[in-house]
């Protein structure tokens, strides 16, 4: 009988996926992980935009990781970079889009190419649309991207939260053209798989994230009720932390609630003359940030706008924390509108209603933990029933659909999770 060869994949990422500090790096973990479910043996091309620990992810991957530095950091005499810069000072923002392949450099496809011709690859999945042009240059093999986001005049988001545009931005045309270079594009949620959708591209799934449960969640968390902010030092943070801080922190105290919140991440950096405010404890990066969720009841979550997933949440309810979010700030996520755990707070009465609520129950003795850890296992049902239809696309096109179907078939998320905090 002869053996069937052993699918490969290769996935070409700016951004690493050790450590997973920050919601883009999970995400590249997630796709990792999911294509060695489905049996890929994984390599992995790291085109070096920000740290990221080498050796940790050789290691993880057998040896089968590649890396190249980053030539196109942005410079004051690159072009691309200096007409953002111009059209920000002279606010004509809609010059702010790039082209979709400035950051695109040609050593990329050419190590791509050659991974691709010695390892015998099927797969070759692109990170962001930054480095599509690379799957131009590969013949016969399927290709992929996960988009992450949408990047279609995406500098309207930060005009919309009172910031000056940053990082990347391009045109409707340039979206379209990188998706178009693939057979498949991920979407982290629902409302960007229909904006993909409506591009005209067939092959348009939506993934979304779920992580594993956080073992260091306890069913009991004693004392005061501890809510968190958790981001780094983008300009949605900013944002949403300044919104926090001078709207709705002060109208909890005021309201008598015995309460504290503690502020993680980079965006600390950036609030320094806030850190001496009453019933605030700042953190910054954290070396154990699921030991640190793991002390907090709740997630802050109050973006007044943004695009793609939350991660941030996702692991706030592994950890076993509800959220209280504004609605920009709850976005994407699955079954929204069913999860207990997860309470959109729209107005300053209703941020105070509900964490008064929440400090009550926890008073009460309610198992908190729980309820969000209940309602991640709703999303994680949800997100590998996706991934299995992608499966079954991906294996139909790769000749090999008797894979498709009795594949990776992870056991009810749901029903383990709930037994397990019913202990």
């Amino acid at each position: 009988m002869n053996q069937r060869k052993t699918l490969k994949a290769l996935v070409i990422s700016p951004a690493a996926f050790l450590p997973d500090w920050e919601g883009n790096r999970k995400r590249v973990g997630q796709m990792v992980a999911m294509l060695e479910e489905f049996g890929f043996e994984v390599h992995f091309l790291f085109v070096r935009q920000a740290d990221g620990d080498s050796s940790r992810m050789a290691a993880a991957l057998n040896g089968r990781f590649h890396e190249l530095p980053n030539k196109k950091r942005p410079r004051a005499w690159r072009p691309w970079f200096l007409r953002t810069r111009l059209a920000r000072l002279f606010r004509a923002y809609s010059f702010c889009n790039f082209d979709v392949d400035s950051w695109y450099f040609d050593e990329i496809g050419a190590l791509a190419k050659q991974i691709v011709e010695r390892e015998g690859i099927d797969v070759v999945l692109s990170e962001y649309i930054f480095y599509s042009k690379t799957l131009e240059l590969l013949k016969g093999v399927t290709t992929v991207i996960d988009a992450h986001d949408v990047f279609a005049d995406r500098y309207k988001t930060y005009l919309a939260v009172g910031r000056k545009p940053e990082w990347f931005s391009t045109s409707e045309a340039g979206e379209r053209r990188a998706l178009a270079r693939a057979n498949f594009v991920l979407a982290i949620q629902d409302e960007d798989a229909r904006c993909f959708r409506g591009y005209g591209h067939p092959g348009v799934h939506s993934i979304a994230y779920a992580p594993p449960v956080n073992a260091s969640a306890d069913a009991t968390r004693p004392g005061r009720l501890r809510l968190c902010f958790l981001g780094s030092a983008n300009d949605f943070n900013r944002s949403a932390l300044d919104t926090y801080l001078t709207r709705i922190h002060p109208q909890l105290q005021a309201a008598g609630i015995d309460f504290e919140v503690v502020v993680i991440g980079r965006v600390c950096e950036v609030f320094t003359h806030a850190q001496q405010m009453p019933g605030t404890v700042w953190r910054g990066r954290v070396e154990r940030l699921e030991e640190e969720l793991a002390s907090c009841d709740a997630l802050i979550n109050s973006l007044v706008t943004g695009t793609g997933l939350p991660i941030k949440v996702l692991d706030a309810l592994s950890s076993g924390l509800h959220v209280l979010a504004t609605d920009g700030g709850a976005r994407g996520l699955p079954n929204r509108d069913a999860l207990r755990s997860v309470i959109i707070c729209d107005d300053d009465a209703s941020w105070v209603a509900a964490v008064r609520q929440l400090a009550q129950r926890k008073r009460e003795g309610v198992n908190l933990r729980a309820e969000a850890i209940a309602d991640l296992g709703s999303i994680a049902d949800y997100v590998n029933a996706s991934k299995q239809r992608f499966r079954a696309a991906l294996m139909q096109r790769l000749g090999r659909p008797d894979e498709a179907v009795g594949g990776v078939q992870p056991e009810s998320f749901a029903r383990r999770v709930v037994a397990e905090v019913g202990r």
